[in-house]
């Protein structure tokens, strides 16, 4: 499994209606990643301080670089940096371990 960690922080400048663009391209984004083939699961979290991750997994590295090189994602990268974000870091990770333990179902 690979696992890709997406931390941002979104302009200040940005005012609530290029929020509200930013909110509507990134869930188009997030539906567009999971109709390719390996796509996991992705999770996003915010902290107060305005920092978000995203986690998006898929099953692979292979099927991890398809999705990152895929024309509309990167045209949205570039559209990021240009419109949306102040800064981001992105990281691409593989298991070296993993570990489940469950007392009762996990959350959604």
């Amino acid at each position: 499994m690979v696992l890709t960690v997406f931390r941002s922080r979104l302009r200040e400048d940005l005012g609530e209606d290029g929020e509200a663009k930013y909110v509507a391209e990134a869930t188009a984004l997030v539906e567009r990643a999971k109709t390719f083939p390996g796509f996991i699961d992705v999770r996003t979290y915010g902290s107060p301080s305005g920092e978000r991750v995203t986690l998006v997994w898929f099953e692979d590295e292979a099927t991890q670089r398809v999705w990152a090189e895929d024309p509309k994602h990167q045209t949205a990268q570039t559209r990021g940096r240009e419109m949306y974000y102040s800064w981001f870091h992105i990281g691409v990770y593989s298991d070296v371990r993993a570990y489940d333990w469950t007392l009762e179902p996990p959350p959604e």
